[in-house]
């Protein structure tokens, strides 16, 4: 009977592992690619709304010159400050599930009147303004565009929702495969306690190798520095994200390595003390 426990402890010392691994990957994915706070820190740091600002402005200048306007009827008609409380909305769209719409209202009263302002003191008959009214609207939309694909948005969105539900159902098993397990090895030998931190210790451990492991295997075999997703700027931003996700399995992995270690050495150090002392009495 005693083998078959600890055949048992053994058994529940892996499915803690696994439990520890889903759990720990979860909660990594949770907080970085899943986490809107953290999506936006990384736009942030990346200078991503100012490089989203330099795009914006060439892609505006490849339209001036099929029109044959004059290229200051694009000055000033977005600041830096427009494309952050777009981006931000739109992200807030995706993460929250809400409706809001980017408002371009602004960029076509702008251009609308430095258009008029340009072709002052010229004769524009219905074809020309024709054409003028669709190179306003295209440049509106090509602002919405630069800031966000409407498709790709939807595409995100309904991936992060998914994402989002399995995830729920993952850390609920996760989390119910920790408990069980851990309370059977600690009851079956509930009077060996330094003996139960020695058999914890090692879950700790293989969760932290597996974590490094990860880390390490991704980093070489996936070609994260060449990854693209429709513009410059958020190509960069996404392959910071992706690095900082990899950075944390490093550092839990190491984390983890470190306190099972610590537990499997002062547990087996504690029980070979106890078991000396107990057989010097």
């Amino acid at each position: 009977m005693k083998g078959l426990i600890n055949v048992l402890r053994w058994i529940c010392a892996i499915l803690l592992s696994i439990g520890l691994i889903v759990f720990g990957m979860v909660q990594i994915i949770s907080s970085t690619i899943f986490n809107k706070d953290y999506v936006i820190g990384k736009l942030d740091s990346t200078n991503y709304y100012v490089n989203t600002y330099s795009q914006v402005n060439s892609d505006f200048e490849n339209y001036i010159y099929q029109s044959g306007l004059d290229k200051s009827v694009l000055e000033d008609l977005v600041t830096v400050e427009d494309i952050t409380k777009d981006t931000k909305l739109i992200i807030s769209n995706i993460y929250d599930g809400r409706n809001g719409e980017i408002d371009a209202t602004h960029i076509k009263e702008k251009l609308t009147s430095n258009i008029e302002k340009s072709l002052e003191d010229k004769d524009i008959d219905s074809s020309t303004q024709k054409a003028i009214d669709k190179f306003i609207e295209t440049i509106v939309e090509q602002y919405k565009d630069s800031i966000l694909h409407t498709d790709a948005e939807n595409n995100i969105f309904d991936a992060i929702y998914n994402a989002k539900k399995l995830i729920g159902k993952a850390t609920t098993i996760s989390i119910s495969i920790m408990g069980v397990t851990a309370i059977f090895i600690i009851a079956s030998r509930y009077k060996k306690f330094w003996q139960n931190i020695t058999i914890m210790g090692v879950p700790l451990v293989s969760t932290g190798v597996f974590y490094i492991f990860t880390y390490i295997f991704l980093n070489n075999n996936v070609d994260i520095k060449n990854i693209r997703f429709m513009s410059e700027a958020m190509s960069y931003s996404l392959r910071q994200i992706i690095f900082g996700m990899l950075g944390k399995f490093m550092a839990v992995g190491i984390i983890m390595i470190i306190a099972g270690t610590a537990s499997i050495i002062i547990g087996s150090m504690i029980r070979t003390r106890k078991h000396k002392h107990s057989r010097s009495h």
